[in-house]
């Protein structure tokens, strides 16, 4: 697109067609037309980068709702947490783990299938975790975990040793 402004030694702006007095009310629209050529905008690309800025601010009203919306899932855990409420659990579904019992002669690789957050009564009392093969199940207490219930093979080892040194002992 040919320029229509130009900008002389002294910083006076004019038409290329037509000679304007510099610091009339004449010039102050050639002064705007100036500094538009100046961003080697078309009209086309002004259009388009409109349309751009519009895109972008509906992005951001997005973001900033979706962020709202967290900012107050957070509020909730963090006044669970500050209540006493809030629970990490040391697993979650699929995890294996590694399990001991009295009278087992070695740990048995199980997988974590189900989780109860509010627990379920079986026989040995309130269980929190369902633990599987591809042909038993066990149901164990979050507070197995660290003493029959363990995620490495060496710890599950090591505590079925203890066991066997006590009842040999």
């Amino acid at each position: 697109m040919d320029r229509l402004t130009v900008q002389n030694e002294d910083g006076d702006v004019m038409l290329t067609v037509v000679g304007v007095c510099p610091n009339s009310e004449e010039e102050k629209p050639i002064r705007k037309l100036f500094a538009y050529e100046d961003t080697d905008l078309t009209p086309e690309g002004v259009v388009n980068l409109q349309k751009e800025v519009a895109r972008l601010a509906r992005e951001s009203i997005e973001r900033e709702k979706a962020l709202a919306r967290l900012e107050a899932e957070v509020q909730v855990w963090a006044d669970a947490e500050r209540d006493g409420q809030l629970v990490v659990l040391p697993y979650k579904l699929g995890d294996t783990v590694y399990v001991v019992r009295e009278g087992w002669a070695r740990e048995c690789e199980m997988k974590v299938r189900n989780v109860f957050p509010t627990g379920i009564i079986k026989r040995g009392g309130l269980c929190n975790v369902c633990l599987t093969t591809e042909d038993s199940y066990l149901y164990a207490k979050l507070s197995d975990f660290g003493k029959t219930v363990f995620f490495t093979r060496e710890d599950a080892e090591a505590a079925l040793s203890e066991m066997k040194e006590a009842t040999d002992g």
